[in-house]
């Protein structure tokens, strides 16, 4: 069955109406957290940095090594935070009440094997454009289900792949379209908004959660490639 994107933009609209709040507060909080960790890991660097005094060569090689751990911790905590975020949905969508305290444990158990599926999924990307564009497209799209597969169905890094590309089959194009419009409208509003010299507060704001948007659509798509084609 060819993707239907009345139905998954009604059904994005719906999962924001039932998960105001944890839509609401989650990119805020994410991004908080996020920035936190990455003022301390620059505090950090300058408060060692400080106390070294093996010369230029030692303080730079040693504040190398703090900026590598720091942004290593932070790409892990991004996507522990997208875990939950995402799992937070799942339960909003099967209306079941599951404890905090569960999908924390759920998202830190799957945050390493998502990370090594996204690991896997960006090299092919990566390995495909190098090779011309047109296949560093094609597996973009062929394999983008990827993540939720891993997360939410619990497959095997080698079976995510499979089913992704099984589900996405004959819809690449348009996946292709569909997210081009979607990213499209969130650039061309924050572009607007800073045309019309709105505060640069207000921008970052608009741009944040026209990004958690595109989010629920890809969420959203998820569920209905699962559930009608492939």
């Amino acid at each position: 069955m060819k993707l239907n994107f009345e139905s998954i933009l009604q059904y994005s609209f719906k999962i924001v109406k039932d998960n105001l709040f944890v839509i609401i507060l989650y990119p805020f909080s994410s991004a908080v957290i996020i920035a936190a960790l990455y003022l301390l890991g620059i505090s950090s660097s300058l408060f060692f940095i400080s106390q070294l005094t093996k010369g230029i060569s030692g303080i730079l090689l040693f504040w190398a090594l703090i900026t590598l751990l720091f942004g290593l911790l932070t790409y892990i905590l991004e996507h522990y935070l997208m875990n939950i975020y995402i799992l937070l949905l799942e339960s909003g969508r099967v209306n079941q009440a599951v404890p905090v305290g569960q999908i924390f444990k759920y998202s830190l158990q799957k945050t390493g094997p998502v990370i090594i599926s996204l690991l896997v999924y960006g090299s092919l990307v990566v390995v495909g454009f190098i090779f011309f564009i047109i296949p560093g497209i094609i597996l973009l799209l062929q394999y983008s289900q990827v993540y939720y597969l891993t997360l939410i169905d619990g497959l095997s890094i080698k079976e995510a792949f499979s089913e992704s590309k099984r589900m996405t089959k004959g819809n690449e194009l348009r996946l292709l379209f569909l997210f081009i419009v979607i990213g499209g409208i969130s650039y061309l509003l924050g572009h607007l908004l800073n045309v019309i010299r709105m505060p640069s507060i207000l921008i970052s704001l608009v741009q944040l959660y026209a990004g958690n948007y595109l989010i629920i659509v890809s969420y959203s798509t998820f569920y209905y490639l699962k559930n009608n084609c492939g």
